[in-house]
C-alpha cells in the first residue's frame, strides 16, 4: 500500500514514492527476513528509510544496485524486532517505510603548504583564524 510522504521526513531525504506499507508473514517468531523493491530508473533512490526507536530516519538498505531499466533496493527487517512496526516477535512484519534518495554530506579538507624560507628575511607572526 502506498501511501503520502510523511510530513516529518527530514529535508535532506526525498522520498518520491512516500510510504510503502506492507504486512509479511514470516512464519517463524523473531526471524530476519530480506525484502528487495523495484523501482523504475528513473526514480532517483539510495535507500529504504526507516524511523528507528529514538524517532531517527535511518537508511537499513542492506544494497542499492541498478539492473537494467531498474533499480533494487534491498533491506532487512528482524521480526519484533527494531524497525518491525509492530515490535511484536508474532512471525509478522508489519513495515511502513520509503525508498528515499539523501544527498550525500559535503566534507571540506584545508590543505596547508609550507615554502621553505631558510635564507628569507623574518616574517611578521601571522594572524589567528576566525
Amino acid at each position: 500500500k502506498q501511501l503520502d510522504a510523511p510530513a516529518d521526513k527530514p529535508a535532506n531525504i526525498d522520498m518520491p514514492l512516500g510510504l510503502i506499507s506492507f504486512v509479511a508473514d514470516v512464519g517463524t517468531p523473531g526471524v530476519t527476513e530480506t525484502f528487495s523493491l523495484f523501482v523504475d530508473h528513473s526514480i532517483p533512490v539510495n535507500g529504504y528509510f526507516k524511523k528507528n526507536a529514538a524517532g531517527d530516519w535511518v537508511n537499513i538498505a542492506t544494497s542499492v544496485v541498478d539492473l537494467y531499466s531498474k533499480t533494487r533496493v534491498d533491506f532487512a527487517i528482524t521480526d519484533g524486532g527494531e524497525f518491525d512496526s509492530d515490535g511484536q516477535a508474532d512471525g509478522i512484519i508489519t513495515d511502513p517505510g520509503a525508498l528515499g534518495f539523501q544527498a550525500p554530506m559535503l566534507s571540506y579538507s584545508v590543505l596547508i603548504f609550507v615554502e621553505s624560507t631558510a635564507n628569507a628575511a623574518p616574517s611578521p607572526p601571522a594572524a589567528p583564524l576566525r
